[in-house]
């Protein structure tokens, strides 16, 4: 029997009704909360078709399945045949015409009176989904709704993992009305730091990241981005975002699949962006070698040139590639035009980051130098060179397009992947050897050595030393220290001093020693 719009929607009431009861939680006032802003047809991905399949599988006449995939509580974002078939049903028991299974303008006239809720669970606010050892939401954090073809390093999602481990896998669903070719060098984020190499949309329309050691780990949650480049030819006028599908925790046999963690949806339009590019693929420095405990040395430069509008650099992430360690190089800026814009953090990818998102560099139309600098500090006879790896390591926004990212290339022109810029510094051309140190001993300027010292004091500093050993480290066997008076009478006896200890970073090292002359100690 075919039921009417009203029939349909009492169901739906007692069906949940009936699921909150067995649930042991207070019957629900509004039994559902889906609304129907757009058309929707075969082929469509996205949450809205989950939601109508939900809405569908309240009445067995109109269900999309009876299990698997699209029955009740295994809804799907795919719009296929099922899907179809099912909105025929419903179209024919409303008396819609025709029936096509096209959910349009009168059919979702018709869906949206049947929940008694009033709008759309916002996007960015889905419910966690759980998985097999953690739970996936999406969170809310998108600057803008609109792309433009052509730009790199576009936020398509943030996607908040809780549990604890490491993930190894977790895939994507393109979703919208757009090519797989739409989407280009799809990366993940972790907060401004890049934490994968780029990935290419598959032919079924999923991204999948995965790394055998893990990409990232997870203690409690974490927020996970995922950035695209938007190909710069033929997308303006589509739609394009991303769902999570899958995850898999370290130690699990395959990946769980996940649904309704779905990401915003986007439109792509056409705008005059601003250009950046670098004329000199060789960036300086050319074979240098650099004596260690040298300051302020310029480990990477090069010049940027910037067209059709100002732009503001927000991000510089760059990689020290070699043999010598990470603590060969501290204080590392990042210098434009000469002037200081902040210092790096460095994770254990050996990537240096330079966050400017609170507080950008402005670059205005024309050329300017962008420089890495640091102090050498150790790594003796160790070399080391300084990679930008990809255009979307330099994060660059259209001033006249705010949340826009400029496409950075080696080129004038960005090609139709986007982000052309590759590897701008190798060993061949930019090594860094590092030549040995040296350690030095200097009295502490900050210690007031005319400081009159009274009898029967304790705990008294005599002398001040600031010691530095660049290169390597170096360990102390021995420090012999002489000790000096004047104005004594009959000369030092065994009680002028006691108790003559060293103390490093105030911390005593070693035990006291008893001098029995004024002379050295050891």
């Amino acid at each position: 029997m075919s039921l009417s719009k009203s029939v349909f929607a009492s169901v739906a009431a007692a069906s949940l009704t009936v699921v909150a009861a067995f649930a042991s939680v207070p019957a629900q006032t509004n039994t559902c909360n889906y609304q129907f802003a757009n058309n929707l047809r075969i082929g469509f991905v996205s949450e809205a078709t989950m939601n109508l399949q939900k809405l569908l599988n309240f009445d067995t006449s109109t269900r999309v399945a009876v299990s698997g995939a699209g029955s009740a509580g295994f809804e799907t974002l795919r719009f296929g045949p099922a899907t179809r078939a099912a909105v025929v049903k419903f179209q024919k028991a409303n008396g819609i015409s025709p029936a096509s299974g096209y959910a349009g303008p009168l059919t979702r006239a018709v869906l949206n009176t049947i929940c008694t809720g009033n709008g759309t669970t916002p996007t960015g606010t889905t419910t966690p989904v759980t998985t097999n050892t953690g739970t996936g939401v999406v969170s809310n954090n998108i600057p803008v709704s609109v792309l433009v073809q052509g730009q790199a390093g576009a936020k398509l999602g943030e996607f908040v993992i809780t549990g604890n481990g490491m993930v190894s896998n977790l895939t994507f669903q393109r979703t919208g009305l757009s090519n797989n070719t739409t989407l280009q060098n799809v990366y993940l984020y972790d907060g401004s730091t890049r934490i994968t190499d780029s990935s290419s949309v598959r032919t079924d329309g999923s991204v999948s990241f995965n790394a055998s050691s893990g990409l990232f780990a997870v203690n409690g949650s974490k927020t996970i981005t995922v950035r695209a480049d938007i190909a710069s030819s033929n997308t303006s006028g589509q739609t394009v975002g991303v769902a999570l599908t899958g995850v898999t925790m370290m130690g699990a046999t395959s990946s769980t699949p996940v649904t309704g963690v779905q990401g915003p949806l986007f439109s792509i339009s056409s705008a005059n962006t601003a250009t950046a590019f670098f004329p000199n693929a060789t960036p300086n420095p050319t074979n240098p070698s650099i004596n260690a405990g040298s300051m302020n040395q310029t480990l990477w430069s090069n010049s940027i040139s910037i067209g059709t509008n100002p732009s503001n650099l927000k991000g510089f992430t760059i990689k020290m590639i070699g043999s010598a360690p990470s603590n060969s190089l501290a204080n590392v800026q990042l210098y434009v035009d000469g002037v200081s814009k902040g210092t790096a953090n460095i994770n254990s990818m050996m990537q240096y980051v330079f966050d400017l998102s609170g507080t950008p560099a402005m670059l205005t139309t024309g050329s300017h130098l962008i420089e890495v600098r640091g102090d050498v500090v150790a790594g003796s006879n160790r070399s080391f060179y300084m990679s930008l790896e990809r255009g979307t390591d330099v994060v660059i926004e259209d001033s006249t397009l705010p949340g826009i990212n400029v496409c950075v290339s080696a080129t004038a022109q960005c090609s139709s992947t986007v982000s052309s810029l590759t590897n701008m510094g190798s060993s061949a051309f930019n090594t860094i050897t590092i030549k040995s140190g040296a350690l030095t001993i200097t009295q502490d300027p900050t210690f007031n050595n005319t400081t009159n010292l009274v009898g029967g004091a304790s705990n008294v500093t005599l002398a001040s030393f600031k010691v530095s050993a660049y290169g390597e480290d170096v360990k102390f066997i021995t420090l012999p220290v002489t000790i000096t008076g004047t104005g004594m009478v009959g000369g030092a006896s065994t009680s002028t001093l006691s108790n003559v200890g060293l103390y490093v970073n105030g911390a005593q090292v070693g035990s006291n020693v008893n001098p029995y002359t004024l002379g050295s100690v050891n």
